[in-house]
């Protein structure tokens, strides 16, 4: 099982591949370069960086970002657990605020601070 935990999103099966396939279609030349590799006993931990340059679209619920070339370098913590020799689960970390912010999308804080001040008791 791949956990795309800041996402929360979980894939298995025959699904395994659709973050690979999404950020290959984002970033063709994506690629993870590691920095440090600890291993604990049944479990390895790696410090890595996501790296790529977007030339594919990227969709949003808001509607789609244009490619514009900008350069990701993602900060990214991967967890594996391995259980007879085979990998169990496999729980990624991706720095989701630096990515969004390399590819131009800011907080909304406004929204926020509006959305705080309505009372959920007496709203609609």
């Amino acid at each position: 099982m791949f956990n795309n935990v800041v996402a929360g999103e979980s894939y298995r099966g025959e699904h395994l591949g659709d973050q690979v396939v999404f950020m290959g279609a984002l970033a063709p030349d994506i690629h993870r370069e590691l920095h440090r590799l600890h291993t604990m006993g049944d479990m390895v931990a790696v410090e890595l960086t996501i790296e790529g340059t977007v030339t594919g679209p990227f969709e949003t619920p808001a509607g789609v970002i244009r490619p514009a070339g900008a350069r990701l370098s993602i900060p990214t913590a991967d967890f594996w657990y391995v259980e007879n020799g085979k990998i169990k689960e496999f729980n990624c970390y991706v720095g989701l605020s630096v990515m969004l912010a390399q590819l131009g999308v800011q907080p909304d804080f406004t929204s926020a601070v509006v959305a705080s001040r309505v009372d959920p008791l007496t709203a609609p």
